[in-house]
């Protein structure tokens, strides 16, 4: 996860001017976070409401972290978020208040799964 950050930060934050951030599955029922977000500072993500719900060998399902504007006016919470384990391929998953959210798999190994969440204003 800290490599993808390191290698694609520049990519990701290009493809998600409002933020991203990175987590992993482990043991297919566990979150693990970095120690920091990537999101911009108009936003804050709140990991203590995400959790898995299933995985299997296609497909994640899960409930994305409370992501909170900073100015209050908004928040995205408690969605369920369902994903193909198919690497690299990062879906639009909800359009709301004039933010869209993407999330997806960028690495699927033995170690775990690393995926992604990234935030860009609405076209």
């Amino acid at each position: 996860m800290q490599l993808l950050h390191e290698t694609d930060h520049e990519k990701f934050i290009k493809e998600y001017p409002l933020g991203y951030v990175l987590f992993a599955i482990r043991d297919e029922k566990t979150i693990v976070t970095q120690s920091t977000d990537q999101l911009q500072e108009g936003w804050r993500v709140d990991w203590n409401s995400a959790k898995i719900i299933t995985v299997n060998e296609n497909h994640i399902s899960l409930i994305h972290p409370d992501l909170h504007s900073k100015d209050g006016k908004r928040a995205i919470l408690g969605n369920i978020v369902g994903v193909s384990r198919q690497k690299s391929k990062i879906n639009l998953v909800y359009k709301m208040f004039g933010i869209e959210l993407f999330c997806g798999v960028l690495a699927d190994n033995s170690a775990g799964i690393v995926c992604l969440l990234g935030l860009k204003e609405q076209t």
